[in-house]
């Protein structure tokens, strides 16, 4: 019985080990964290472990997959980009396969404990609703949806929802390509020998696309909260909401159209709108928000340049200034702007102003608008009252925006 116990004990040490010690790029690991954070948590979590573990299909299917893989190995052997994925990706069958047995383990109550926890995380806000069966089994789908998009998109090379601004780095059809997929999987596969649950080498592998395709754009400003949004979140510690209409003036990026200007014309016009009504008290906070957007792949982040304008051209102080750094469309400007005034203290019941350009302000007010945030998100943003001048939106958001989207891997 001792010698069990030992055995346990080296067997959870040894799983937990590996999955923090697999590999040290702290990019893939942020964006593992990021992005799949139900697979995140179960890798640091023994006790779950385990029972994924004791699951013969689970068990068998990574045996499986690891044999088709080693198969496909051989360097020198170029083979297409859809050959070399196909190994990674999990079909529809065997995604209900892996959710049966994932609700099978749902009675113990290491796993009881460990749903209670995805639930406690808003993470998955949107699916709270639902019992604890169908709440593990649509977590464990989504999670595995999204890796397989991962791996369809930066593998693949299969079109992203927004192709545009979110493609593959690389032509998939080129030697080089091929070569790059072929020597990152037997790279992985070589060094990768401790891994034990079903989904890590799928998971890697599809991180390590994202990496090597420089698709990182969603985690570069990390740590956010220490790096760039310290004297914000000091200052609003002391702030009176209650003094002023609004909690924030969400600024919205619209990106130039060339990767000479780090502001277009209209992105300037947001600011000149956002720094009025600073200026009369409006709001104790400016929230900038927007990613590496446009052009594709550009170097400039519209909220850094937005806060060093603000900075520079209007003297705004640094701790009026939140930055979001991460968003790629106007639905996650919202979604992202409320989960940092969620993160840092702000009452969201009290409302918020959204501040850009006419057009862009018309496009947000449309019905259109709350069908496409419930297309791409699953969800209605809140609700939106015009202010007359047709540049300027009050916004009172929902809680349930901590919901992540694994399918929109650069802005989850």
């Amino acid at each position: 019985m001792k010698k069990m116990m030992l055995l346990f004990v080296f067997a959870a040490w040894s799983l937990t080990g590996s999955a923090q010690e697999s590999h040290n790029n702290k990019t893939v690991e942020q964006l593992k964290e990021n992005n799949f954070y139900f697979f995140s948590q179960l890798l640091q979590n023994a006790e779950v472990s385990q029972h994924v573990l004791k699951s013969r299909k689970l068990q068998a299917w990574t045996e499986n997959q690891k044999v088709k893989l080693e198969s496909q190995a051989d360097v020198t052997q170029i083979i297409t980009a859809d050959q070399l994925i196909t190994p990674y990706l999990f079909t529809k069958e065997e995604m209900v396969a892996i959710v049966s047995e994932f609700q099978k383990m749902s009675k113990h109550k290491d796993v009881k404990k460990f749903v209670q926890s995805m639930r406690d995380s808003g993470k998955y806000a949107n699916l709270d609703t639902a019992n604890d069966d169908s709440f593990l089994a649509e977590i464990v789908r989504l999670n595995l949806e999204g890796i397989n998009h991962t791996l369809n998109v930066y593998g693949k090379g299969l079109d992203p929802f927004y192709p545009k601004i979110d493609a593959v780095s690389y032509e998939v059809t080129s030697n080089y390509y091929k070569r790059t997929l072929l020597y990152w999987s037997s790279h992985l596969l070589e060094n990768g020998k401790d891994i034990s649950l079903f989904f890590e080498r799928s998971l890697d592998y599809a991180l390590y696309l994202m990496y090597f395709n420089h698709r990182d754009e969603g985690v570069r400003y990390e740590s956010l909260d220490e790096q760039y949004n310290a004297k914000a979140i000091d200052y609003a510690k002391e702030v009176d909401f209650g003094s002023y209409p609004y909690n924030a003036l969400l600024v919205l990026g619209d990106g130039p159209a060339n990767y000479r200007d780090p502001l277009s014309a209209l992105g300037k016009l947001n600011l000149e709108i956002a720094v009025a009504q600073y200026r009369q008290k409006k709001a104790p906070f400016i929230l900038v928000s927007g990613g590496h957007v446009h052009p594709n792949r550009t170097a400039t982040c519209e909220a850094i340049v937005m806060k060093d304008e603000l900075m520079k051209v209007y003297g705004i102080p640094e701790k009026a200034i939140i930055v979001e750094p991460y968003a790629r469309h106007t639905t996650t400007n919202l979604r992202n702007a409320t989960r940092l005034m969620l993160r840092y203290g702000f009452n969201i019941k009290q409302k918020s102003m959204i501040v850009s350009h006419y057009n862009h302000i018309r496009m947000i007010y449309d019905a259109k608008f709350k069908q496409r945030f419930v297309t791409e998100l699953g969800y209605l943003p809140g609700e939106f009252i015009e202010i007359e001048n047709g540049e300027l939106l009050e916004y009172y958001p929902v809680e349930v925006m901590t919901q992540i989207n694994p399918l929109e891997p650069l802005d989850p």
